[in-house]
């Protein structure tokens, strides 16, 4: 992982992008920018704006949290102890807006 910047012009196509999709904040539009302008990168998001114009318009791969977790399961980059902990925090947080039934379906995958 590293931290990147914008420079100036994708600065520029961040501003452009604002405009044209007003529901997109300006740090849902630098996400866009730099997803697009990074090789091999994803765009990580559960906003369906965003998720829209990723798509859409940008052509670049997006994908959501519980893809990211599964992701840390394969590459064995983090204990079942942990992603079940979280899936089972996130089931019970009324302000977590992910699937129920992939919660569940990972929840009682792991307790096996």
């Amino acid at each position: 992982m590293e931290v990147r910047g914008l420079d100036g012009a994708q600065m520029g196509e961040v501003f452009t992008y604002r405009v044209r999709f007003p529901k997109l904040s300006v740090n849902d539009s630098a996400a866009l920018v730099m997803t697009m302008t990074t090789d091999d990168a994803v765009l990580l998001t559960g906003d369906a704006t965003l998720r829209d114009v990723g798509e859409q318009e940008a052509g670049i791969p997006v994908r959501g949290v519980i893809w990211a977790t599964d992701q840390l399961e394969e590459h064995e980059l983090t204990t079942n102890e942990m992603l079940l902990h979280a899936y089972t925090n996130w089931l019970e947080d009324d302000l977590v807006r992910l699937s129920r039934a992939e919660l569940l379906k990972r929840i009682r995958r792991l307790s096996q």
